[in-house]
């Protein structure tokens, strides 16, 4: 089923790109969540007359991205939480824990699913963690777990 995206999908596309996905896809998520629409020739239309305006908005968020990448690169996060003598932790760094850290340090806007943790954090020490922002780009932030 032919697709034009209203939103980024990851792997995926870009807003006004045209795709084609199965059909329980699209029904059961992309078109719930409007991340698309069906690609029917009004809707062609509609979005070959804004196609300008979506590739300067893909520019621009693409640029914003970077200069959030390149700020995000140069932060590290230091993250008291309670732990054993051994230096295990009581519970583990979590997403949301990341995001409050980079709050913290005057970055916003970052939601919790964008944070990619390879290995769970359960012990003090030194970390790497993935931000997914747009397309490929996936700054490392690193993050230093000290006792509480």
């Amino acid at each position: 089923m032919e697709v034009i995206l209203t939103e980024e999908v990851k792997s995926l596309g870009f807003p006004g790109e045209l795709v084609d996905v199965a059909p329980g896809y699209a029904r059961n998520f992309l078109f719930p969540q409007n991340l698309a629409v069906r690609a029917s020739g009004e809707n062609r239309e509609k979005f070959e007359r804004k196609q300008a305006d979506i590739e300067a908005q893909k520019e621009r968020r693409l640029e914003e991205a970077q200069d959030l990448a390149d700020s995000l690169s140069t932060i590290s996060l230091t993250l008291e939480k309670s732990a054993s003598e051994e230096g295990t932790l009581y519970g583990s760094v979590t997403p949301d824990d990341i995001v409050e850290a980079l709050e913290s340090n005057g970055i916003a806007g970052l939601n919790p699913r964008q944070v990619i943790i390879d290995e769970a954090i359960g012990e003090l020490g030194e970390f790497s963690v993935r931000i997914r922002l747009v397309g490929d780009l996936e700054p490392e932030v690193e993050v230093e777990v000290v006792p509480a």
